[in-house]
């Protein structure tokens, strides 16, 4: 038997009796975590999630530090070829847990990166705050969606129907003083 292709469980033995609660299965290249059919690369399956910080997750990443008001916490990176004739995967993307409150101070959030095409660093283009506001260009929203651009101009375009024959453009300028 091919040990990366045939199914099989890990089980684990509950109260020293007969019934056995599934752990991880392998099936046909794929892992599953609590389920026995895995359909893709990693299935998990678990309880409800609680919101309260408590109890079961169906993932959870960790990190033992970050606690002043802009550390960035764990997060999940996105990796992909970059070049046809290259083996190498770069980076293309990332979330990550954000503080959004100081140290002894209860709030998070996410950041999003993307890579720009220049191949520089990963950069954070949005922000999901933990004050329930949207922050683009900015990892301190002030207001519900805060959308900041360094170049001097702003520009948002809103559409609506599938033809785009309706439109909005809003463009924002710099305040001039006075």
């Amino acid at each position: 038997n091919n040990f990366f292709t045939d199914c099989f469980t890990i089980t684990q033995d509950v109260d020293n009796s007969e019934k056995h609660h599934e752990y991880m299965a392998f099936s046909d290249g794929n892992t599953g975590i609590g389920t026995d059919s895995p359909v893709s690369a990693l299935s998990v399956n678990s309880g409800l999630p609680t919101l309260n910080g408590q109890g079961d997750s169906t993932i959870t990443l960790e990190y033992d530090g970050g606690d002043m008001l802009g550390d960035r916490g764990p997060g999940i990176d996105f990796r992909q070829k970059w070049y046809s004739l290259s083996d190498a995967l770069v980076k293309t993307g990332a979330i990550y847990g954000l503080k959004t409150g100081g140290s002894g101070i209860h709030g998070g959030g996410l950041a999003f990166y993307t890579k720009p095409h220049s191949g520089s660093d990963l950069q954070e283009t949005m922000v999901l705050h933990g004050t329930n506001r949207i922050g683009i260009g900015t990892n301190n929203p002030n207001e519900k969606l805060h959308i900041y651009g360094s170049s001097g101009n702003t520009y948002t375009k809103i559409e609506s129907n599938a033809n785009n024959t309706r439109s909005a453009n809003l463009y924002w300028a710099k305040k001039s003083d006075g």
